[in-house]
């Protein structure tokens, strides 16, 4: 019983390396389970609960066709109205097709963000340097995804609405490319 409990432990904290290593949107993940079978741009949107619009497919399925981890039934024809997607064959090396996933899943802005706060900065300074004004929805839409995809850490994460509270780039190695 103590061997299951350890074996459990060990995986549970591999799994959660690997999370660090490569965090990734968890709406990507489940597109790709999600495509087993061919799945249209529609379904794939309302699975997910976002519009079905370019710059959502772009973003949530069109960069996973780009990454090798999804696939068109109709390749040859990208803009058919019918065309379908779905879970790539290719499977061979796993590790790096999140790495590739990670990789694209960041943008500029928030990459100079993730830079920017080498050394810990404030909320104010944060959306200062990307030139928005400092708002809570703002916050929301800029630093906390980068702190939940694990880019950022708060300097105090046991009181998050601290008004001291600052964000510095998370010590674990992330690879740019």
């Amino acid at each position: 019983e103590s061997n299951q409990e350890s074996n459990q432990e060990s995986n549970q904290e591999s799994n959660q390396e690997k999370s660090h290593k490569y965090p990734i949107y968890k709406e990507q993940n489940d597109i790709v389970s999600f495509c087993t079978i061919p799945r249209s741009s529609k379904e794939i949107m309302d699975m997910i609960g976002v519009s079905n619009q370019s710059v959502n497919r772009r973003k949530y399925i069109l960069s996973l066709v780009e990454m090798g981890l999804l696939e068109m039934t109709n390749p040859d024809n990208p803009n058919d109205r019918n065309q379908k997607y779905r879970k790539s064959n290719q499977e061979s090396n796993q590790e790096s097709n999140q790495e590739n996933l990670h990789n694209h899943l960041i943008t500029k802005k928030q990459k100079d963000i993730v830079n920017f706060c080498s050394v810990p900065r404030s909320s104010k300074e944060i959306l200062d340097r990307i030139g928005v004004s400092n708002q809570s929805a703002n916050r929301r839409r800029h630093i906390l995804p980068l702190v939940k995809m694990g880019f950022l850490e708060m300097t105090n994460p046991d009181n998050p609405n601290d008004r001291n509270q600052k964000y510095r780039k998370k010590r674990t190695t992330i690879i740019y490319k």
